[in-house]
């Protein structure tokens, strides 16, 4: 029979390490223009996708490590935004979590109800 490989361990994870609140990098201006750049793509996507999209507005809260992204708009035109069972408010927010997540903060996509 033929000999099994063996595996070696490359990479050990590292210890993490607290900072304090003053020095986290999600509070940086960097991470700021990221936020900025993402609502305005957010809103860019939606208009693409409602009719009428002048009246979207996209703004954001940002918390600890996590930016809320509250979409506005009117209640007509919720089943465009939505789609069909949900999908394209599914896809918007795979695709918004994706960006964030590699620049390094998370991010949730809300719509108010009315």
């Amino acid at each position: 029979m033929s000999e099994v490989p063996k595996v070696e361990v490359i990479k050990v994870r590292g210890q993490f390490t607290e900072q304090d609140d003053s020095t986290l990098p999600w509070d940086s201006p960097e991470m700021e223009a990221c936020r900025e750049e993402t609502a305005k793509l957010l809103e860019l996507l939606i208009r693409g996708v409602v009719p009428k999209g002048e009246e979207i507005k996209v703004t954001y809260a940002k918390g600890e490590r996590t930016t809320i992204y509250k979409v506005q708009c009117q209640k007509l035109h919720y089943g465009h935004l939505l789609g069909k069972q949900g999908k394209m408010i599914e896809a918007l927010r795979k695709v918004i979590s994706t960006m964030t997540i590699r620049k390094g903060f998370r991010s949730i996509i809300e719509i108010p109800y009315f």
